[in-house]
């Protein structure tokens, strides 16, 4: 039995609430207090690179939306119109970000630039699909980016 903390992310009912967010210092502050044995934190640490960074993680909801992570308001595609492969391959070639000891919800520019990778993800496959006849030129669902139905 051990006790888990999560920072803050600015997502959710938090969604860009950066203010919310723990600061460098305080995360280290919060570490310091940290006992292995029974208290652990969540990744990243300051040595390691969020789970997204990591090409670890994809999080599927129950509708099917498929995203870089469970707190990512943003959607790749859904498994119900791309496979999980096709999704997972697009998501891993084209992501070229890296942060270490924050969540990038917590870094306006990573979020950006997140947003950025989503969109060109899901217009990789609007242009595949168009071409080969297989889909509609518009994925179903909205935009690029579009955060997930509830």
């Amino acid at each position: 039995m051990g006790i888990y903390i999560l920072f803050p992310i600015a997502a959710g009912r938090w969604d860009g609430a950066f203010d919310e967010v723990l600061t460098e210092k305080e995360r280290a502050r919060v570490r310091e207090l940290q006992d292995l044995t029974r208290v652990h934190l969540e990744l990243p640490t300051p040595e390691t690179l969020c789970c997204l960074f990591t090409r670890s993680i994809l999080y599927v909801s129950a509708q099917g939306d498929v995203s870089p992570c469970p707190f990512m308001p943003y959607r790749l595609g859904n498994i119900k119109e791309h496979s999980m492969k096709d999704l997972w391959q697009v998501h891993c070639k084209g992501l070229s970000l890296e942060l270490k000891g924050n969540c990038p919800l917590n870094v306006a520019q990573y979020r950006e630039a997140i947003e950025k990778h989503i969109d060109a993800v899901r217009l990789s496959f609007t242009y595949s699909d168009s071409e080969s006849g297989n889909g509609n030129p518009k994925e179903p669902g909205g935009a690029a980016g579009e955060r997930p139905k509830a």
